[in-house]
């Protein structure tokens, strides 16, 4: 069999949902090397029955080949992201393995190489199982820490919609709260609740007493002066 370098490889899945795709990029980008990017996003349907035929990209990942690689790594973010269950994990480390890669978890910094022994099998099983437990891990960072800093994040983007125009009186306040406003997964768009805007933006009606006041100020000299 012939050996060859193999350029490194990347596994995003959305088999565990706290973990994003946004999130597993981020994480993946901090490598700092080129990476062939494979990647699985599933529908509910699939996830709920943890269907392995719709992992077509990790499927074409684990293929097998006649040109065994000589140092190939596959990061994940972690290894719940890989795989189904303990089984389905075993059948792609042993699909790695016949490529002669090894397996990268991004979460917990271990690498499982071809030739792992039953001690580093066993830690490897236990990572896996606290990540399906835990809903898995950043570094560091618990899933509901990550989910709340993506909220966070998206309501600063909205409010950032309606920052300029929040102490413009040629808008009403239901326009601008329903323009940062979020879209449902029933489709249909829930407007910024107005507390979230206030603590963001200043109390409207103040501001706007403020901007009329000085409107009327500057009509006065403007007045004066001629």
């Amino acid at each position: 069999m012939q050996i060859f370098s193999m350029p490194d490889k990347a596994y995003i899945s959305n088999i565990l949902k706290v973990w994003t795709i946004e999130a597993q990029q981020k994480l993946l980008d901090g490598i700092g090397k080129k990476l062939t990017v494979y990647q699985d996003e599933l529908r509910p349907g699939q996830r709920k029955r943890k269907d392995v035929a719709a992992l077509e990209e990790r499927a074409a990942m684990l293929a097998k080949t006649g040109r065994r690689s000589r140092d190939e790594v596959i990061y994940v973010a972690c290894l719940g992201l890989l795989a189904w269950d303990q089984r389905d994990l075993v059948n792609c480390l042993a699909a790695a393995a016949e490529r002669g890669a090894s397996v990268f978890a991004l979460n917990t910094g271990s690498l499982i190489a071809p030739d792992a022994g039953a001690a580093e099998f066993a830690a490897i099983l236990a990572d896996f199982s606290a990540d399906k437990r835990r809903g898995a891990v950043q570094p560091g960072r618990a899933g509901h820490e990550i989910a709340r800093e993506q909220r966070l994040a998206d309501t600063a983007r909205r409010i950032d919609l309606i920052r300029e125009d929040w102490g413009n009186p040629a808008f009403s306040l239901g326009e601008l709260l329903e323009r940062a406003g979020r879209k449902t997964k029933r489709g249909h768009i829930q407007p910024m609740a107005y507390m979230t805007a206030r603590r963001a933006l200043g109390v409207r009606a103040q501001i706007l007493k403020m901007k009329a006041g000085r409107a009327k100020a500057k009509a006065k000299r403007t007045e004066n002066q001629k």
